[in-house]
Order: structure tokens, then sequence, then C-alpha cells
């Protein structure tokens, strides 16, 4: 399954793509916001990815939300590499329709401290082939 390489930084606003019902794996690594150096999330303690409808909304109302460890993996973590793997369960309850959704991966330090990694869009792409082979 292909991946798309992202270096998130906030307020850049790339939309990721996908397909409803299928599944996709996104990656994301960690850098320094000044120096664009790359960090090492090995003692980092958690991780989560959420989608919503608008960015105000409660978190318990995310339309995806995914962690350290469902969903989210430290693929390199001393290069601060990580990927969200989305399932097709997590959109096939979805309209079957091109829909925008706001996002945004955040990180929580070894110091406790929470950080915004990345903030953008993610577009929902209706099914064009609807067969299964």
């Amino acid at each position: 399954m292909p991946t798309i390489p992202v270096i998130p930084t906030p307020f850049n606003n790339p939309a990721i793509q996908m397909v409803v019902g299928k599944e996709r794996q996104f990656q994301f690594q960690v850098t320094d916001r000044q120096s664009n150096a790359v960090v090492d999330v090995t003692a980092w303690t958690s991780f989560r990815f959420m989608v919503k409808v608008n960015p105000g909304d409660a978190d318990i109302a995310a339309v995806i939300s995914k962690t350290l460890g469902a969903g989210i993996t430290k693929l390199v973590p001393t290069q601060g590499l990580l990927q969200v793997t989305l399932a097709p369960a997590d959109t096939s309850g979805l309209l079957d329709v091109r829909q925008s959704f706001f996002a945004e991966i955040q990180g929580v330090d070894a110091n406790a401290l929470a950080w915004s990694l990345w903030q953008g869009g993610l577009d929902l792409l209706p099914t064009a082939v609807q067969a299964n082979n």
C-alpha cells in the first residue's frame, strides 16, 4: 500500500485525500519548526490523530480518532517518523460523496507537553468503482 510522506507544519493546510471505505496509510515526520531538523520521538508518550467536521467540535464527536498503538505507529522513532493507518471501517459508514473534514495530529513529549504537529484537511472521495475485484 503506497504511503504519502508529509512533513507536518501546523496551519500549512495541505489536504490528505482518500476514498470512502478504503484503507489508507499516511506517514508524518516530526520536525523542529525553527530548524526543520527531525525530532526523536522515542520517549514521547502519546500521539492522537483526529478528523472532525468542525475544528471546535468536542473530541468525542470526531469522525475518526486514532491513538498510538490503535492506528498510529512509531515507524522510526529516532527519526520522528510516524504512520497513521485509516481502515475501511473508519469511513465506510459515511456518505459515499465528496466530503472535506478538519484533521490534526498531536503528540505528547517526554516532559508531558502536548504539541500540535500538523493540521490540515482530509478529503474523502466517492467510490467510483463499485466492484470488489
